[in-house]
């Protein structure tokens, strides 16, 4: 009796993960598609000009980019479910936030908290399930995830030409109720916690560093061919470098270097991504 309830609960823990590791990839890729079709609406509403519009797309991408490495990381030593929780809750609040956004510079400030909330759930949530699923089923499970992010790619701009009829907030408000959902899920449903590197240091001056040189990068490029522009890709590229040099002599580095350079199929698997 006491192995069929343990058995129990694993079938619906499994269960569980995979509703929110396909839910949670699906958010990002249809939230950023669906946000896309929006912006000439968002532009009139807000009064927003080309610079400042662009930014309301960028700042998402670059925060979700920018700090997806440090909290991973920061997920393997306080708890991944931890971590994904938080995530959720800040992508709902921001989402919200994001609708009732009185102008351009709220919104975008809002949408750089969506991204970093973002960047909480994509760190975790694969993690998480790998952590629940045994090798031999995981294939199947990454399956279901890989496509959740390209229907959310697909559905995105249809869903957010359709939302974009009643108001652009819409789309916003309709993330917030999923992320929402979703929290409740796992506060109530998902039991136990992963932390393959509890106890473990965290790396704030590689982290720092990482997030110096991804907004250096990003921002590089939204400003070319403007000659400060040149200046803030020496700066990523400086960044980089001392990220990678600081990281290789570190006991508990932020992101294992060494993967890159003697596990050859890592290397080929993330030159295909």
């Amino acid at each position: 009796m006491g192995t069929e309830t343990i058995n129990r609960e694993t079938s619906t823990s499994k269960t569980v993960v995979l509703i929110v590791a396909i839910v949670s990839s699906f958010l990002t890729p249809f939230l950023a598609s669906s946000v896309n079709i929006a912006l000439p609406s968002i532009a009139d509403d807000l009064s927003l000009n080309a610079i400042s519009l662009n930014w309301v797309a960028t700042s998402y991408t670059l925060a979700a980019a920018a700090f997806l490495v440090p909290l991973g990381r920061l997920a393997d030593i306080w708890g991944r479910k931890k971590i994904f929780q938080m995530g959720m809750v800040l992508n709902a609040i921001a989402s919200i936030l994001c609708g009732v956004a009185p102008t351009g510079e709220w919104l975008i400030f809002f949408r750089v908290l969506q991204g970093i909330g973002s960047a909480m759930i994509f760190g975790t949530s694969m993690a998480i399930l790998t952590s629940v699923y045994p090798q031999q089923e995981r294939g199947r499970a990454l399956g279901f995830t890989v496509a959740a992010v390209y229907f959310g790619l697909s559905v995105g701009p249809l869903a957010g030409g359709f939302l974009t009829q009643f108001s652009w907030q819409s789309i916003f408000y309709l993330n917030g109720v999923i992320a929402i959902i979703t929290t409740i899920l796992v506060f109530s449903m998902l039991k136990g916690e992963w932390a393959g590197a509890r106890g473990e240091k965290f790396d704030y001056t590689g982290s720092t560093l990482f997030i110096i040189a991804m907004i250096a990068l990003v921002y590089a490029f939204s400003v070319f061919p403007e000659l400060w522009g040149f200046g803030l890709l020496a700066l990523a590229l400086a960044a980089f470098a001392a990220f990678i040099i600081w990281e290789m002599r570190q006991k508990f580095p932020v992101l294992q270097i060494e993967l890159f350079r003697s596990n050859k199929s890592f290397l080929f698997l993330t030159s295909r991504l």
